[in-house]
């Protein structure tokens, strides 16, 4: 099977469930920040119900969709000063709950 590239050009909601598949180890993954930013801490992590991927939310409002295997990322939400303090899959894996410190929330629908 061939392996997908690393894509940042991604828009949540266009075909993440077959760009994003199953993988290693979650936990490795919330010390990452994506390339070029600058190191800002995770706050929170949420595993998706059905694939190997992993929602991360940083200390300055930034979300990112990884996929576990080979740490390919979508940006989910820009960096919005306010840390991420919640987020939550639906049983289907198809939405995604964000919530930050400073009262501003979201779903995203993925399916």
């Amino acid at each position: 099977m061939a392996r997908l590239a690393p894509r940042r050009d991604l828009q949540p909601g266009r075909a993440l469930r077959h760009q994003l598949h199953a993988g290693a180890d979650p936990a490795r993954l919330a010390a990452r920040r994506p390339q070029g930013h600058a190191a800002t801490q995770a706050e929170i992590v949420a595993c998706h119900p059905k694939q190997g991927i992993v929602a991360v939310g940083y200390a300055d409002g930034l979300v990112l969709l990884v996929r576990v295997d080979d740490g390919a990322e979508v940006l989910a939400r820009k960096p919005a000063g306010a840390p991420i303090t919640a987020l939550a899959w639906n049983a289907t894996g198809s939405m995604l709950a964000i919530a930050a410190e400073d009262g501003q929330a979201g779903v995203i629908d993925l399916g």
